[in-house]
């Protein structure tokens, strides 16, 4: 019995041990297809009597005479990894070809999926480039407005000096307009004139008392806001020195990410060719 033959009669019996794999099963003589099982995902529009091309498998099988490993090309529809083997007589004369398809369904969709990860990790890490420049912004004005508090906090400072000047003026002011309507008094008749001055430096006096205490009150209320939103703005400060960090440690998880990504990828593409 001729070899070809014998390919003929094992050809079905490694069609149903190999069912379960997924995997095509073909037998060609020098031009044509002279047996073909199809696998459960993969059915090429082969059929008996076809032609095989000169660049699929089999016709790479009758250049080379040797084992031949290659992608199915674009005629045989979705891509398979195929496989095949020459045939030779007994005479050593080339007589056609043995091959396997193997489905590559899986690979291609982990192709797929790590592509979908890669993608998603490089919008995360635009995600977060962006966070961490805004972030940083947010600091560098919150470090501008702390600035400004604290020099409005040192003229409120130097406003209490200049009030508690106002203060010693106008308690001297006082005490010259009580000296001055005493000595009024002992001029009698002739210190009228000059006891309605003396009444009205101490009105002076005591109404700048009064301004500057309310001025006072005013200063004060406004240093408590100061201090306030001085120490509001060193929680914030505080937080977006810990935003950043934790950021730029997420922006180096991604980074991780992606070269896992490009190693699966190469990894992946290992497996189909």
């Amino acid at each position: 019995m001729q070899i070809l033959e014998h390919v003929l009669q094992v050809a079905p019996i490694l069609t149903k041990i190999l069912s379960s794999e997924d995997i095509m099963v073909a037998v060609t003589d020098t031009t044509q297809y002279v047996y073909f099982s199809p696998s459960h995902s993969l059915n090429p529009p082969i059929t008996l009597g076809m032609e095989f091309f000169d660049h699929d498998l089999f016709g790479t099988i009758r250049q080379t005479k040797e084992r031949v490993e290659q992608i199915s090309p674009p005629e045989y529809g979705p891509p398979f990894k195929a496989v095949g083997f020459p045939l030779f007589d007994q005479n050593g004369e080339f007589i056609g070809g043995f091959g396997f398809g193997i489905s590559l369904h899986r690979e291609y969709t982990l192709i797929e999926t790590i592509g979908a990860l890669d993608k998603a990790a490089s919008t995360i890490q635009d995600h977060t480039h962006s966070l961490i420049a805004h972030t940083q912004q947010l600091s560098a004005t919150i470090e501008e407005v702390t600035t400004f508090s604290q020099t409005a906090h040192q003229h409120s400072h130097n406003m209490d000096e200049v009030l508690t000047f106002i203060q010693k003026i106008s308690q001297q002011t006082n005490l010259l307009g009580l000296n001055a309507a005493i000595e009024a008094a002992r001029a009698g008749e002739y210190g009228r004139t000059f006891s309605v001055v003396a009444k009205e430096i101490r009105t002076l006096s005591s109404n700048s008392s009064d301004a500057a205490k309310q001025i006072g009150l005013s200063l004060d209320n406004m240093q408590q806001l100061v201090n306030d939103i001085t120490g509001s703005l060193s929680e914030i400060a505080a937080s977006s020195s810990n935003l950043i960090h934790h950021s730029e440690s997420f922006s180096e998880l991604v980074d991780d990410l992606h070269q896992l990504s490009r190693k699966l990828n190469d990894f992946a593409n290992q497996m189909v060719k």
